[in-house]
């Protein structure tokens, strides 16, 4: 399960944008489109297979590449601290 680390970061939505700060450096980050999609998708649920379902329906992607670019995605989301495997 992929969750994410509150009060690790804070957030505003500007206009299709997210914007991401993190708590420790201050550095921004910008979530839009699929990724947005995917930190989105974390409010509901955190498991891959899920999310990858979301997005195979709103999207025309294989499911190989989907879970593929998901994974690889969540790997940075958790690099960067903003969430973490439970």
């Amino acid at each position: 399960m992929l969750r994410k680390v509150e009060g690790r970061f804070s957030s505003a939505l500007i206009d299709e944008e997210l914007v991401l700060v993190d708590a420790d450096t201050g550095q921004f980050f910008s979530l839009e489109g699929v990724g947005l999609e995917i930190w989105n998708s974390l409010d509901e649920t955190g498991e891959i297979d899920a999310i990858c379902a979301r997005l195979e329906s709103r999207f025309e992607v294989a499911p190989e590449q989907c879970r593929a670019d998901v994974e690889r995605f969540a790997a940075v989301l958790v690099e960067r601290g903003f969430a973490q495997y439970a």
